[in-house]
């Protein structure tokens, strides 16, 4: 490292604790585990921890209460990944084999319902895009205006509109078709209205035959598993790396934890839910039941968990040059469906839900 470099990484650490004092969510939010609140460590002990943390990474730990490091002698910071570590490591192993791995499938959701479809992969069925006030419609190869779309043709039904490059529920909207025009909440609504000009959009159909294991948890959205695959490059193996099943809560129509949805750890082996369902700060810590649906998650059977692991191992090998995808699969009656890919999938909920992946990361992306 470079003096001037180094000079700079020095003065950002510093920086980052001299702030660490006014930044509560740091050292003094709620506590994930309250059962063990006897044995919860100081402040003082936790800006401590931070600080160890900034010195050694250059930030503090977001997920330190997450994680459980508030409690003495229960989980050690050392088991866990650092974020901003995995973030450099993520995306530089995407790299390390080929100049241009094959990042644009999984970032265009279009894209990758048509390469997914070619390998024989299930999706859901895409329409087509939707830009400005037309639609490509894939099956015609043709595009036309979006009203004539809807007038000429039997399509009724729920559909889903989603950004192309959108994330975390960004740019996802339900509505239905029905009688020739767009319904949202029982109400006509004008495209227009809501999507922007300068955007492309995905019409896709909604899942609507979720297996009723998976439904039974919370019905009003698509609940749907985030499974990580990893090209262990020293074996030229496919390796599950870890996966939490996300589901949805109260009105919500998606599973988002980002939009206020639990995320529920799994046994990928036995192919069934851990204890505890997490929420992200702000919407509650952890359940060991849904909230509306009151079913358990500890041992909690998922249907087709070995024919996702296993499809997801294969088209990961299609995909050469891509090291690590983060896979959102809804499980249908008649099996997996892969709704997208996600090159930038975050290993933070995988080490909440589950647990420390620090090993598991050692060996897989170095």
């Amino acid at each position: 490292m470079g003096i001037k470099k180094f000079l700079g990484s020095l003065a950002h650490k510093c920086f980052c604790i001299i702030k660490l004092p006014a930044q509560k969510q740091y050292f003094n939010a709620e506590c994930y585990f309250p059962e063990m609140a006897d044995h919860r460590k100081s402040r003082i002990t936790i800006l401590l921890d931070q600080c160890k943390n900034i010195i050694k990474y250059g930030e503090p730990n977001t997920f330190y209460f997450l994680y459980g490091l508030d409690i003495k002698d229960f989980h050690k910071s050392e088991d866990f990944v650092d974020y901003s570590l995995f973030m450099r490591r993520r995306n530089a192993m995407d790299f390390s084999s080929i100049w241009y791995p094959p990042i644009a499938i999984l970032r265009d959701k279009a894209l990758f319902g048509i390469v997914a479809e070619a390998y024989g992969i299930n999706v859901p069925k895409n329409y087509g895009v939707i830009k400005k006030d037309k639609i490509f419609l894939f099956d015609e190869k043709a595009s036309v205006p979006i009203q004539s779309f809807l007038n000429n043709r039997l399509l009724t039904g729920e559909v889903f509109i989603k950004k192309l490059n959108g994330e975390c529920a960004d740019g996802v909207f339900k509505a239905m078709i029905k009688d020739g025009r767009f319904w949202m909440n029982k109400e006509i609504v004008d495209l227009k209205s809501f999507l922007r000009n300068d955007e492309s959009y995905l019409l896709q159909s909604a899942i609507t035959n979720q297996h009723p294991t998976i439904k039974a948890i919370y019905g009003k959205a698509i609940n749907t598993l985030r499974l990580v695959t990893v090209h262990n490059k020293k074996t030229d193996e496919i390796e599950v790396l870890s996966c939490v099943l996300r589901v949805g809560k109260g009105n919500s129509v998606v599973d988002n934890w980002a939009a206020g949805g639990l995320s529920i750890g799994v046994d990928t082996d036995r192919g069934t839910l851990r204890k505890y369902g997490f929420y992200k700060p702000g919407y509650g810590t952890k359940v060991t039941e849904h909230p509306d649906s009151h079913i358990k998650f500890e041992g909690y059977q998922i249907p087709f968990m070995q024919e996702a692991i296993a499809q997801a191992k294969e088209l990961h090998r299609h995909l050469f040059g891509l090291h690590s995808i983060g896979w959102d699969i809804a499980i249908t009656k008649e099996g997996p469906c892969f709704v997208e890919g996600n090159d930038d999938w975050e290993i933070s909920l995988m080490q909440i839900s589950n647990h420390g992946l620090k090993k598991e990361f050692d060996r897989l992306f170095y």
